[in-house]
């Protein structure tokens, strides 16, 4: 997990979610918040990289519906 600050190189964990609009708002809940707009990525999915309340970041991915 990535710490907010450090600009070196990083791994990005990513976690699959079935609704990222109800994962944003979780994180947003929690304390946490959007280090990036939403994605769209066709063909794959929606993806956004968040801030937890510790300080981590890490990625949500909803992927695409055939």
């Amino acid at each position: 997990v990535a710490l907010a600050g450090d600009d070196g190189p990083k791994t990005l964990n990513t976690c699959d979610v079935e609704d990222l609009d109800a994962a944003i708002e979780a994180v947003e809940i929690g304390g946490g918040q959007l280090l990036t707009d939403v994605m769209e990525v066709p063909g794959v999915g929606r993806w956004v990289q968040v801030e937890g309340p510790g300080g981590e970041e890490f990625g949500l991915m909803e992927p695409a519906r055939d």
